[in-house]
């Protein structure tokens, strides 16, 4: 699932210095490919990115795929920065 995502996950690993893979592995877990996912917090899209969050890093539509994963990227780059541990950036 989320093969569809390939080209994007590609181009948003590449802009934000993110392995694909990992990008992947986050939105199967966060939302197993459900572009209209909702959590009970609120978090919504493929990446499940919560309101506040969404608008720091520019997404006003986390239900589209190409914001969603762009804005995964774009936050989940900042945690590998500050923790230099893709564990401890996922958790974060």
């Amino acid at each position: 699932m989320g093969d569809q995502y390939a080209p994007i996950f590609e181009a948003a690993g590449r802009e934000w210095n993110v392995d694909p893979r990992l990008l992947r592995a986050v939105m199967m877990r966060e939302s197993a490919g459900d572009p209209n996912a909702v959590s009970p917090k609120g978090a919504t899209g493929l990446m499940q990115i919560m309101p506040n969050t969404g608008a720091d890093l520019g997404v006003t539509d986390p239900r589209d795929p190409a914001q969603s994963i762009f804005g995964g990227a774009k936050y989940l780059s900042a945690q590998l920065d500050q923790f230099k541990n893709p564990a401890l950036a996922v958790a974060a």
